[in-house]
């Protein structure tokens, strides 16, 4: 009987687990989701705070991509939003955050900004704001 209580306490830890997951991180991508980004954003800006540093959010739209989805169905438009998520998240440094808001839609929270300018340079560098906006 023991035995039987603690499988089921692990059985009901296992599932809370997952569910915590599944309610903070999007399934496709495995990237934070809106609602895990808040919270990081906030932690963020209460460590430039205390740092007197800034922080930078970059808002990324996947311009066509109903198109992709329109034109050659949902599993090509999952394909490309996970191989877009990689790519992102290989551009980023391990101290930021990259999450997945919406269908196209991405969020880096930026830490450690210094300035505008070294917002933009961030960007750059990771190839999400092409030169042609700066």
């Amino acid at each position: 009987m023991l035995a039987e209580l603690r499988q089921r306490d692990r059985a009901k830890g296992d599932a809370e687990t997952r569910l915590q997951h599944q309610a903070l991180i999007d399934e496709l991508t495995g990237l934070p989701n809106r609602r895990l980004l808040s919270d990081r954003l906030g932690q963020s800006l209460a460590v430039a705070r205390r740092e007197n540093t800034k922080v930078a959010l970059l808002y990324i739209d996947l311009d066509g991509f109903k198109l992709v989805n329109d034109s050659f169905g949902h599993a090509a438009g999952d394909i490309l939003l996970t191989e877009v998520s990689r790519r992102f998240k290989a551009k980023i440094r391990e101290s930021d955050t990259l999450a997945r808001l919406g269908e196209d839609e991405f969020t880096v929270i930026l830490n450690h900004v210094h300035s505008k300018e070294g917002a933009e340079k961030a960007a750059r560098a990771c190839s999400i704001l092409s030169p042609s906006h700066s």
